[in-house]
Formats: structure tokens, sequence, C-alpha cells
């Protein structure tokens, strides 16, 4: 995943997150999922608040790893 924009506190998960919001994955169940989906908007706020403070770029790929592996958890959600 390449990672843009990080001037200004914006970032782009570029072509990746756009992706993501293009089509709702088949077999998406909105109960099964909404904490998780809940943990990782939470996660995704606290990756922008982290480029707005400056943080360490070790810091931010642990961040970033961790928002991809909730993003997992949806999917592996999505496939039962």
């Amino acid at each position: 995943m390449r990672i843009i924009g990080w001037q200004n506190g914006a970032i782009d998960f570029c072509p990746f997150i756009n992706h993501l919001f293009a089509a709702v994955p088949a077999g998406y169940d909105a109960v099964k999922t909404a904490d998780t989906l809940k943990r990782l908007t939470k996660q995704c706020k606290s990756i922008k608040k982290a480029v707005k403070a400056k943080k360490t770029d070790a810091e931010l790929t642990a961040m970033i790893t961790e928002a991809h592996e909730i993003f997992h958890e949806i999917m592996e959600k999505c496939r039962t």
C-alpha cells in the first residue's frame, strides 16, 4: 500500500482506499461488522491525528498495519 498526501494531515491510501468505497463486498453483513467497522473508523482517525502530530514513520507504519488488520477482520466476517 502506498501512502501519499501526508502534508496538511491529509492521508490518501492510493489506490487502495478509493477501491474500498467503490463497492460493498459480496456477503457484507452490517450487523456482524458494525463493531469492527467502528474500530476501523477510530483507528483511521487516530492515524490522521498522528500524521498531524508528525509521529515517526515507525509509529505511523504500526498504526496503518493495525488498520489493515482490522479491515481484514471485516473481510473475514463478510465471508462467513
